[in-house]
């Protein structure tokens, strides 16, 4: 999307009579645990913040995420004309760990200056130099640094600054997103939050648009938007499937439709199943039967495809949409999945995941005391897994070939077992020793391959229902019907994540289930199964890791896999379950401070 500058979300904490300090400059006190969760999760889905060297002076704040299980730090912005930032401070020690630039002033090239300026360079901070403004104040512009800001790469920034900052944010119209955290405080006389913005009449006072106001603990978060500047001419890159084992990016103008609002990406997931067929040139032509709002309605070389995209509303709500691989677009506003501030984009992402393990376990409709055997340990096998530990009296059981998906299997408390090479009498006494001494009453093949589904048959007990959860695109599946299909009376159930089986009843329906797969993706949290991201520019990188390299002995424009299955670690050193493209514009441009030492 044509940008010049990153999107500002301000936030400060405030007590019940509009003071964010006392008339010492207190503050560290005025919200909450909670408040102070919800500042925390603005550091952890923006890629920069940025302070003034007078909150830096005031309070040595180290201005990284704490939340837990390893979120990412923000790169680091300080506004610091006259380089003033002490090298004992919080923020110049922690510089070779988390990534730090300073903004200073043009004017002064004295010889001293420059020393300093060398001086916090070799604690590996990166000083940049921007002009004034054109007032009274002589503070530094900030149109300039959040030009340079741009130029970077960066394309969002937590301001969470004092006074003077944000009254010079409000002044230059560059808020896009306010989050006032409030607490029931009196303090009487201190500072408040916003300056003279030189309104004497209310009309011309800055107008926004109220989003969210919500309760965190003991405080009250209200969440504003300012998007009158909002552009109406975008452009996005998309991510196109241009040939067998080929993508690429696009770039797209965007339209808007009536009830639409601009979402920003902020990471994508890829489909391990589906998209491989895709890839590989495995997939069904003709019409799409897919009811996902832009895919393209023709299954024919260049494909626009994809169904796992998080971001935000032009408003700065959190949301899911069922939206192919792209950093920007339009979406109706009443077909987005909303998700509170806490949630993690990299959760949120994998609700299509979660929402197809959810369909597969009612569509099995477990009952007490049964028998289920999974075939099948990745992303959707291991969330099936989780949602059926869950239910209490089950015995459950899994088939996979790769050691890493089983041992996260086994922590699950499944019985695994490694089916290579087992067929017959040795695959029933495999099972059989899963069960102690007993068949299963269930399967569950998720494991993309006829293999897996041959499996399922050879192992499942006497008129035992086998749920088939795998799409297997164009492919002709092979399978033995004989005696094991045939003699034991089997049944075999497509489950389909896009419909719910009429046997749930009238009482169930896609709100429904939307409902109760949120609550099991804030409780499971699937990101922890992710092992690989990547930048939406490398996405070539990342399809070849998952689904491999042509045969270069082959015509790649003709082939047509036909042993094509979930990807599987087995051909790389590290294992891959589960990997996510991140929008350009809202990966660092530099390493993230997640990652950035270890």
């Amino acid at each position: 999307m044509k940008e010049n500058r990153p999107f500002v979300t301000l936030s400060y904490a405030q007590t019940a009579d509009g003071r964010i300090a006392t008339l010492k400059g207190r503050s560290e006190r005025i919200s909450g645990s909670e408040g102070m969760e919800f500042t925390h999760t603005l550091r952890r889905d923006n890629q920069a913040i940025m302070v003034g060297i007078g909150t830096v002076l005031a309070d040595d704040p180290l201005l990284n995420c704490r939340l837990p299980e390893g979120s990412p730090s923000p790169v680091r912005i300080i506004l610091d004309s006259e380089l003033r930032l002490p090298t004992n401070s919080q923020i110049a020690s922690t510089a070779a760990t988390y990534q730090t630039i300073l903004f200073c002033s043009k004017s002064d090239n004295s010889s001293s200056r420059e020393a300093r300026r060398r001086e916090l360079e070799k604690l590996e901070i990166e000083v940049i130099s921007v002009p004034h403004d054109q007032d009274e104040n002589a503070h530094l512009s900030l149109p300039a640094i959040l030009a340079e800001l741009g130029a970077l790469g960066f394309s969002s920034l937590f301001v969470e600054g004092g006074a003077a900052l944000i009254t010079s944010f409000f002044t230059h119209n560059l808020v896009d997103r306010l989050c006032i955290v409030a607490s029931p405080l009196i303090i009487g006389r201190g500072t408040e939050a916003v300056g003279d913005l030189k309104v004497r009449e209310l009309h011309q006072g800055r107008q926004g648009h109220t989003t969210t106001v919500r309760q965190a603990g003991n405080d009250i978060i209200w969440d504003i938007a300012f998007n009158s500047n909002l552009k109406t001419n975008f452009t996005a890159k998309a991510l196109y499937f241009n040939k067998p084992y080929k993508v690429a990016l696009h770039n797209e103008q965007l339209v808007q439709h009536k009830g639409e609002q601009l979402i920003s990406s902020h990471i994508i997931g890829i489909s391990h199943g589906s998209e491989s067929h895709l890839y590989r040139n495995s997939f069904p032509r003709g019409n799409s039967q897919d009811n996902i709002s832009g895919i393209d309605p023709t299954m024919e070389y260049p494909i626009k495809y994809g169904y796992m995209n998080a971001g935000r509303t032009q408003y700065g709500e959190k949301v899911f949409a069922f939206y192919p691989h792209q950093d920007h677009f339009f979406y109706p506003r009443d077909e987005l999945i909303y998700f509170p501030e806490s949630a993690d984009f990299e959760d949120i992402v994998l609700y299509p995941s979660l929402e197809t393990a959810y369909t597969i376990v009612l569509d099995a409709a477990p009952l007490p005391g049964e028998r289920i055997l999974i075939i099948g340990q990745g992303m959707i096998g291991l969330l099936i897994s989780e949602i059926l530990t869950d239910n209490p009296g089950l015995h459950l059981a899994a088939l996979e070939p790769d050691a890493y998906r089983r041992r996260l299997s086994t922590q699950l408390g499944l019985h695994t077992a490694d089916p290579t090479g087992l067929s017959g009498e040795d695959l029933r006494s495999e099972t059989r020793s899963l069960f102690c001494g007993h068949l299963p009453d269930k399967v569950i093949h998720v494991s993309g391959s006829e293999q897996g589904l041959q499996q399922a048959i050879d192992s499942a007990d006497f008129e035992a229902l086998i749920i088939e959860a795998s799409w297997h695109g164009s492919r002709p599946v092979q399978l033995n019907l004989g005696e094991n299909f045939h003699r034991r009376r089997l049944t075999i159930r497509s489950s389909q994540v896009s419909t719910l089986s009429s046997q749930l009843g009238r009482r169930w329906n896609r709100a429904r289930r939307t409902a109760e797969v949120k609550k099991w993706l804030l409780r499971i949290g699937p990101s922890k199964y992710v092992t690989h991201r990547f930048p939406l520019s490398r996405a070539q990188e990342a399809y070849q890791l998952l689904f491999g390299a042509p045969d270069p002995t082959s015509d790649s424009a003709s082939v047509r896999d036909s042993t094509v299955g979930e990807a599987s670690p087995s051909e790389s050193q590290d294992p891959v379950l589960q990997a996510l493209l991140i929008p350009d514009t809202t990966a660092p441009p530099i390493t993230a401070n997640k990652e950035r030492k270890k």
